[in-house]
């Protein structure tokens, strides 16, 4: 039931739905090889994002929080997602 990769596109979409914002703005002056983003730039994007998100709505951020983890193995799942929120 939802792999981790359709959790992620869903967090990052639900990221720029909140912030009015992608990673591809934040890392237009870099150039990211491939589209590529480096684990590092991926964290600095979520936490900015969910300092957005807290001031919205703590339940918001935590869930993003859980669905944007680098590891996709502490990535949380969809029946997860449905069974806690």
């Amino acid at each position: 039931m939802g792999k981790a990769s359709d959790i992620w596109a869903l967090g990052c979409l639900t990221a720029c739905l909140l912030s009015g914002k992608t990673m591809e703005d934040r890392d237009r002056e870099k150039q990211p090889i491939l589209g590529r983003q480096a684990p590092e730039d991926v964290a600095v994007f979520v936490e900015e994002v969910l300092e957005g998100a807290s001031a919205t709505n703590h339940k918001i951020a935590n869930l993003l929080r859980h669905m944007l983890k680098v590891n996709h193995q502490e990535r949380i799942t969809a029946e997860e997602i449905c069974n806690k929120y």
